[in-house]
Parts: C-alpha cells; sequence; structure tokens
C-alpha cells in the first residue's frame, strides 16, 4: 500500500496555512497540494535511497543535517539479538527528535504533525522486558520538552496514539479449528516451498541474510514482482495465497472476525 492508493485528500489539505508532516505511515510517496506542506515519508517508506520528502529538495538537506537518520526500524529483524534491536532504535528516536527540531526552528509552520513509531516497535518484541524502559525514557524526556515549549510559546500541544498494547494470556488458532472441523481447507504445499523448507530457506531467513550483506530489503521487495515474492515460503505463510477457496465455508480473519 501507498498514498497513491489514497482515495480523499490529506487533512493538511483542508487545514490552510504551513502543515509540516514528519513520519506519517503510509504516506509514500509524499505528496502536497501546495507548496506551503512539507511531508517527510513514514512506514513502508522503501528505504532512504527512494524520494521520501516533499518537496524532493528536503531529502538531501534531511541527510546532511542529522546524522544515522532512520525511518522505521523493522522489529521481526532482531529477534535473536535484542540488545543490538534497543541499541538501533535508541539511535532512531533520537535522530528523530533531532529531526523534529531542527524542522521546526528551521521552517515555517502552523501546523507540527511528528510520529514516533517506536513505542509500537519495543512493545511488539520486547513488552515490558528490560530494554523497553530505555526508549521510554528518551521519548518522555522529549515530550516533557515539547509540554514547556508549548506552555512558553502559546502552542496547543496533542499527544496522541493510534492504539495501545496488552499482555496475551491466552491464544485460540481459530483457522486451525476451522481447519479440523472441515470448513476450512488448504491447497497442497508446492513442490518447490517443500524444497525450500527442507533447506531452512524462507522469506525470514533470507531477510536476515540480505541485511548482513547491507542490502535495502524494503527497496527491494518493493521493486520485485509479486509472484517472485511468492516462491520462497514465510514461517507465517499467507492465508489468503494459501486457502482452497473452492473447499472452504468459513475463513478467520483480522481481530475476531469469521467470514462465511
Amino acid at each position: 500500500n501507498s498514498s497513491n492508493d489514497q482515495k480523499s485528500k490529506s487533512f493538511w489539505d483542508f487545514l490552510g496555512g504551513k502543515s509540516i508532516v514528519v513520519n506519517l505511515p503510509l504516506s509514500y510517496p509524499p505528496s502536497a497540494d501546495n507548496e506551503n506542506i512539507i511531508v517527510v515519508s513514514g512506514m513502508l517508506t522503501p528505504g532512504l535511497n527512494s524520494n521520501f520528502t516533499f518537496p524532493s529538495s528536503l531529502k538531501d538537506e534531511i541527510i546532511k543535517e542529522i546524522k544515522d537518520y532512520k525511518i522505521s526500524i523493522d522489529w521481526e529483524m532482531y529477534t535473536e539479538n535484542k540488545e543490538k534491536f534497543i541499541h538501533d532504535l535508541k539511535k532512531m528516536v533520537i535522530s528523530r527528535f533531532q529531526l523534529f527540531d531542527y524542522l521546526m526552528q528551521n521552517k515555517e509552520w502552523d501546523v507540527f504533525f511528528g510520529v514516533e513509531i517506536a513505542t509500537d516497535r519495543v512493545q511488539h518484541l520486547l513488552w515490558d522486558e528490560e530494554g523497553t524502559l530505555e526508549v521510554y525514557k528518551i521519548i518522555d524526556e522529549y515530550v516533557g520538552k515539547l509540554i514547556k515549549k508549548a506552555d512558553e510559546q502559546d502552542i496547543t500541544l496533542y499527544v496522541v496514539s493510534d492504539h495501545g498494547f496488552g499482555e496475551i494470556d491466552n491464544l485460540f488458532y481459530m483457522n486451525l479449528w476451522l481447519k479440523e472441523n472441515n470448513f476450512l481447507t488448504l491447497k497442497k504445499e508446492k513442490i518447490i516451498h517443500r524444497i525450500f523448507s527442507k533447506i531452512g530457506l524462507n522469506r525470514e531467513n533470507i531477510a536476515k541474510i540480505l541485511k548482513k550483506l547491507n542490502v535495502d530489503t524494503e527497496s527491494l521487495r518493493m521493486r520485485l514482482p509479486e509472484r517472485i515474492k511468492q516462491i520462497a515460503p514465510g514461517e507465517q505463510t499467507g492465508i489468503f495465497s494459501s486457502v482452497d477457496w473452492k473447499k472452504t465455508k468459513a475463513l478467520f480473519f483480522g481481530f475476531g472476525n469469521i467470514y462465511i
């Protein structure tokens, strides 16, 4: 998905005045109706080599001024190295807040909309393990500075979240139950998938190898045809491509939904 799939205008197009929007998910490729808008795209941007800013000239400015700037971190790549995850995540947070400050201080704006994705990333992997608090301390300190600045300069400040997190006590695999009770039928696994699985070659392992080779996996994935992406099996196979629809009566998908 990308901003090209968006059917309506963005909220900043309705506001008037000057707006700065930083790291909003699904804002790539970044665009706006007028030159009063600055957009630095967020999650699902295919790497720093892409045109991730509007106007496009801002990209070189960010890379020059903000050391080690990262658009996002794929927490699933760090499951075996949580210390490295915390280290890289903290660097990302610090560079993101440096960008916030740089844009607020050097560009004109009436509305500044900044997204920090680290709270999501750290809880997905660690929830309440050691290291989570380190990330929250950095964010909390910065929010404190924003509150002080807002009070001093008569700025209206909103601190919001798109969702919360919670501990999972029990898991029930609904599709497994549907399969065992003959409501759901899966396709037979392709021979090439079985071969790949036997030698331990799946999408997750390929991604780890590419990361060690410093290949921009997000950028690569965006450019591959869908049929190529599906050749290597994943540890979590996409349910839609696995279902034998002619022999299926019900499918569980999303959060608590069974589709007939």
